[in-house]
């Protein structure tokens, strides 16, 4: 037996679904209803889609002119009336449809669009905080959808679209402001998909910390998604939640306003050996598509050996899918590791908790391979 085989068996993880191989997608809803009932909550009982979308502001010819910058306006409907999402995209300037970066991002330092308060030029750092003249320099696009745009990461519902939406506030299963940013991210590439210069083949939803998160349940539910990324997602994220060290469950359990109230249940080293699930069914969701996982050496608190685990615990999906599934040692990685050879792609980052130029480069690499 395997290292990797041992690990798991010691920390006592639950094996994966059967696996439906001709209709992977009865699989895939399986999955997204346990994490549904179990973690993130349920979101709206019918779909509210886009109402209507508009470029508000462009510019043409940015970054000394081979760039465009829009700020896209995306109306959805909502069970209180009509609700203004916003996109702010950087991508080349250039008649081929090229890749495209969905990044869920925090809040910028002015307080939001809906304030009114978004500096259109480029160069400030309260519009990104990315490196986006970078991204679009790598044959790239990206567009921004802001957490606060959508709901305040806080605990109440009295912001944003947690207004429109409410919340059952005798739900175990009501959704938590992740599932709000996940829909939301989808409501926009609703608007972007009728764009014809971006590339379909190659869609990614990405994230840091929370947001990474955010961006592996997007990922889950949407398979219009065709790259996922998660950066140092950690513990509810890409970690294995069992045997982890760093956050845990009593710790993040705290924050409930992510989460649905049934995740209060598995808070605890006791509560949390009794699920009936863990994270790599989240990653294994992704399979038949590209799934990035990054992790940093110093980022304790994420435990990237709890993040390279799962990668190898989902890989058997991927597998059954005629896909090349995580491969990788049977150990835990070393600083400055990098593994892309399958279609689950891992790298260890020298460093702490951050989303930086070194894995934006990787990420770029993966999105156009």
């Amino acid at each position: 037996m395997g290292f990797i085989k041992e690990e798991l068996e010691r920390r006592g993880v639950p094996a994966l679904p059967e696996i439906n191989k001709e209709n992977f997608e009865e699989t895939r809803k399986k999955i997204v209803d346990i994490f549904s009932e179990h973690v993130y909550g349920y979101g709206p009982a019918r779909e509210y889609g886009v109402i209507s979308g508009e470029i508000v502001r462009k510019q043409d010819g940015a970054y000394g002119g081979d760039k465009i910058i829009e700020d896209h306006k995306i109306t959805v409907d909502t069970p209180k009336g009509p609700y203004d999402l916003y996109a702010f995209v950087t991508r080349p300037k250039t008649d081929k449809p090229v890749p495209l970066f969905v990044i869920h991002h925090f809040p910028y330092v002015t307080g939001g669009y809906r304030n009114g308060q978004v500096d259109f030029n480029p160069n400030r750092p309260c519009r990104m905080r990315l490196p986006d003249e970078e991204i679009v320099d790598g044959g790239c696009a990206i567009a921004v959808l802001y957490n606060k745009d959508v709901t305040i990461d806080w605990n109440d519902f009295d912001d944003g679209i947690a207004v429109n939406f409410g919340r059952n506030e005798t739900g175990e299963c009501s959704w938590g402001k992740i599932g709000y940013w996940a829909w939301a991210a989808s409501r926009v590439l609703d608007h972007l998909y009728t764009y014809d210069c971006y590339d379909k083949s190659r869609i990614c939803v990405v994230g840091h910390s929370r947001m990474g998160k955010t961006a592996l349940w997007t990922g889950a539910q949407d398979t219009r998604f065709t790259h996922v990324i998660s950066n140092d997602s950690g513990c509810t994220g890409a970690a294995m939640t069992r045997g982890k060290v760093g956050e845990k469950t009593a710790d993040i359990c705290g924050i409930s306003h992510w989460f649905c109230r049934n995740y209060q249940k598995y808070k605890g080293e006791e509560a949390t050996a009794n699920m009936p699930f863990d994270q790599h069914y989240l990653l294994a969701a992704m399979a038949g598509r590209k799934l990035y996982v990054g992790s940093a050496s110093e980022d304790t608190w994420a435990d990237p050996d709890s993040e390279y685990l799962s990668c190898h615990a989902a890989s058997p999906y991927f597998e059954a899918l005629g896909g090349k599934g995580f491969i990788a040692p049977d150990r835990f990685p070393e600083a400055g590791e990098e593994f892309h050879e399958g279609d689950i792609e891992y790298h260890l980052r020298p460093g702490s908790h951050a989303m930086n130029r070194y894995d934006w480069k990787r990420y770029i690499d993966f999105l156009k391979a």
